[in-house]
């Protein structure tokens, strides 16, 4: 449990950082519970947005036409982030962007920030769910927000870790020490502190993804 971290949130042209580009991001960062500061641009991927991808977030060509490129973000987001926790809704996704990208324009893997993963905190805190994604989760909790935009994916995020700190509370009345404990240990199993995505390869100068799984006890 952090008091002090950031929410991080990008949408992208697809799935895969060798091919695909981030199209937008969304930094949220939290003290003590409370929102102190934000960073949210679209960005010019340089490349053409997929109609499928604009039928899912709405984000269209003509909307990142004029908006600065990854180059340009980059710097600022790493300096808003800093060395603090990295809290993403399936953070992988959203790390291995982050790294990768950082790879590609500094030439190495600088990343080494603790990643805290809300959906399988969110498998704990709401069992009862079809599935953990944010538009169910955010429908559940009764938050009116859009969805598959990184901003309002951010919230969304921000609100289960907050609730999850908040059942880890020490001043919780309503649960004992053992249940924290419980539902601590639950999550720390399927959570994750570090995560060595990419790699250059010397031999072709490739880039290639290795993903190292660590379980978090940092939470």
């Amino acid at each position: 449990m952090f008091d002090e971290f950031v929410v991080l949130d990008f949408e992208t042209t697809g799935l895969d950082p060798a091919t695909d580009r981030i199209i937008e991001v969304s930094a949220l960062k939290y003290k003590d519970g409370i929102l102190i500061d934000e960073f949210h641009t679209l960005i010019n991927p340089k490349i053409k947005i997929p109609y499928e991808i604009t039928e899912i977030n709405g984000i269209t060509n003509a909307m990142v036409k004029k908006k600065p490129t990854i180059d340009e973000v980059l710097p600022k987001l790493l300096d808003f982030i800093g060395g603090l926790p990295i809290v993403a809704h399936n953070a992988p996704f959203d790390a291995k962007f982050l790294k990768y990208n950082v790879l590609r324009y500094y030439g190495e893997d600088t990343i080494n920030n603790t990643f805290v993963d809300t959906l399988a905190i969110a498998r704990k805190l709401y069992p009862n769910l079809r599935n953990h994604k944010l538009e169910t989760i955010k429908k559940h909790i009764k938050m009116d927000v859009d969805s598959h935009r990184a901003y309002d994916d951010t919230l969304v995020t921000a609100e289960i870790y907050l609730k999850y700190c908040n059942v880890l509370g020490q001043n919780r009345a309503d649960r004992t020490d053992y249940e924290r404990k419980t539902i601590k240990n639950e999550i720390e199993l399927t959570s994750f502190s570090e995560l060595d995505f990419p790699t250059r390869s010397k031999k072709k100068n490739q880039v290639i993804i290795k993903v190292n799984i660590i379980p978090n006890m940092l939470i």
